[in-house]
């Protein structure tokens, strides 16, 4: 079950977000906020796999949000909606750790397939941290 965290401050597109999630099985909605000191908490709280972002909220930008974010998470997959998409904004959404960007008008068709991605993703991150620890530690090659 994949853990997702809408912040979102527009009732009706988080109520369309809402419904899209609910279409899915592995989806899990763990909570929503509406602005930036909400979020912080909840993804304290709730360790969120996957966080859906809206860009821009009212009281922070969107390179701040995900910043704070990933400093709460590290392992979350962040997913930047926005209106539209300018090369631009685009690049900038990457380079601040975003791991996909949505536009708002394809959220209905792009949502899921997107979020199985990213979860296929993280697990492959997970599986290749894990087996680097691994090979890493130190064996016990006492005979006995």
């Amino acid at each position: 079950m994949t853990k997702l965290l809408l912040i979102e401050h527009n009732n009706a597109l988080a109520a369309l977000i809402q419904q899209v999630v609910q279409l899915d099985r592995e989806l899990r909605l763990v909570g929503r906020a509406a602005n930036a000191a909400q979020a912080l908490q909840l993804i304290a709280a709730t360790r969120p796999d996957l966080i859906l972002v809206d860009a821009p909220l009212p009281d922070i930008g969107f390179a701040e949000i995900i910043a704070l974010a990933l400093e709460r998470a590290p392992m979350s997959k962040i997913v930047l909606l926005a209106d539209d998409w300018g090369t631009r904004y685009f690049r900038a959404a990457i380079r601040y750790g975003v791991s996909a960007c949505l536009c708002k008008d394809r959220l209905a068709t792009d949502l899921i397939p997107t979020a199985h991605r990213l979860m296929r993703v993280a697990l492959a991150e997970r599986r290749y941290i894990h087996a680097q620890e691994k090979f890493a530690s130190p064996q016990d090659t006492r005979s006995s």
